[in-house]
């Protein structure tokens, strides 16, 4: 491994000078190994440190930040793990990618001035700087135009954008979560519900007469201009759909059945995250799981939702092409063009549905690191962690570690 790989990307002729802006129909392709076979990222740290001044660190919360639990609600972050988070987004940039809606995820983490991305990607949060000045954050709107690929939410107090991919799709996914609550026995009190105020954003129908809506190469359309306080100005250009859902030709004639009869197995509990669902059976038993899956697939299908699968968890999500990697991209494009810099993009995982994000820095210069301790796990990243525990000692050199100490480990 070495230090030529975070150079490729930058430069004349890079991604960002060529396009200028996120595609969210590109492949992503990298081999995979098995993490027996990575170097601790503890090891390599000092190389890393070397570019410190570009890092920006992007972290998965499940099994990363926290150890995997029975209970989801039971993965709370430990003060001195939130104490160093925060100092670390003093220094560097911070996002937090997770399949928890982004509600629950600002409240388990708790910390201002970081980027947070809900439902693997599908609902992203990001500071504003110097939000108290009101032609600052007109300017940072107008610059986020030239990049996004999502709708525009802006905070009442002017200290956060919001962005959704899909929103359109909320609704379907709230009537899944509700079928898939029935045919369990769920009562709505385990569910998240959402918030009655959390916003939804819509096409422009036309333009305000304080606003110019813009017709974008790409298609859609995005707003300028100043609005007032409770306006919510869209940037409506979607991601690619995905291929229709499918499903086992066998369970075809057993969809009505499975949606219309009572299944209330113990230890399945669903999450509505708003952008995502999701299914947990950690605490199942396992002779159950493959009859969760049928109904599982048979909402997608009904509903013409995605499934995709992570540790003891199915998820519906939008049927479109999005996922943690591209909201890495995403976010990434974003965050240099905030700190006007190149950045060295590090993503910290343990999931398969990191793997996408594993791929995309692989690819563009930055490290995965997959945490585990599985040899035997297939992954994309370039390092390895074995949990947690390790997840914070690897953070805390970034903060910890003075000039003369990376000179001493050099010479």
């Amino acid at each position: 491994m070495s230090a030529e790989r975070f150079d490729a990307p930058f430069g004349p002729g890079s991604r960002l000078q060529r396009t200028g802006s996120v595609s969210c129909n590109s492949e992503i392709r990298a081999d995979t190994k098995r993490a027996g076979s990575l170097q601790s990222a503890l090891e390599y740290a000092n190389e890393l440190l070397k570019f410190r001044s570009k890092v920006a660190f992007l972290l998965d919360y499940d099994g990363t930040l926290t150890q995997i639990v029975e209970d989801p609600d039971g993965a709370v972050l430990e003060e001195h793990v939130r104490d160093l988070l925060c100092k670390l987004s003093r220094k560097y940039p911070v996002a937090i990618i997770t399949g928890r809606s982004r509600e629950k995820i600002m409240r388990l983490v708790g910390i201002s001035g970081i980027y947070y991305a809900g439902s693997h990607g599908f609902d992203i949060e990001i500071p504003v700087p110097g939000h108290g000045s009101v032609n600052h954050a007109a300017s940072e709107r107008q610059q986020v135009s030239d990049i996004t690929t999502v709708g525009l939410c802006n905070g009442s107090d002017g200290s956060h954008s919001r962005y959704h991919i899909a929103a359109e799709v909320v609704p379907v996914l709230h009537q899944a979560a509700r079928q898939l609550r029935s045919i369990f026995g769920i009562e709505d009190a385990h569910v998240e519900t959402p918030a009655a105020s959390w916003p939804l954003c819509t096409p422009i129908a036309e333009s305000k007469d304080n606003a110019i809506a813009t017709t974008l190469p790409l298609g859609g359309v995005f707003a300028t201009g100043s609005t007032d306080k409770d306006s919510i100005l869209p940037l409506p250009i979607q991601p690619e759909p995905a291929s229709p859902p499918s499903v086992d030709p066998s369970i075809l004639s057993q969809i009505d059945k499975l949606l219309s009869s009572s299944y209330p197995f113990r230890g399945v509990s669903i999450e509505d995250n708003h952008l995502s669902i999701s299914v947990h059976y950690r605490r199942c038993d396992p002779a159950h799981v493959p009859t969760i899956e049928k109904i599982v697939d048979s909402v997608a299908y009904r509903f013409g939702l995605r499934k995709t699968r992570g540790k003891c968890v199915f998820e519906l999500r939008p049927a479109v092409k999005w996922d943690k990697g591209r909201a890495a991209k995403w976010l990434l494009e974003m965050i240099e063009m905030r700190e006007e810099r190149h950045c060295l993009p590090v993503y910290i995982g343990d999931d398969v549905t990191d793997e996408d994000a594993m791929k995309f820095v692989s690819n563009h210069g930055g490290f995965g690191v997959i945490v585990t301790e599985d040899d035997s796990r297939e992954t994309s990243a370039s390092l390895r962690l074995r949990d947690p525990v390790e997840v914070a000692h690897f953070l805390e050199r970034f903060l910890n570690t003075r000039e003369h100490e990376l000179e001493s480990a050099a010479a």
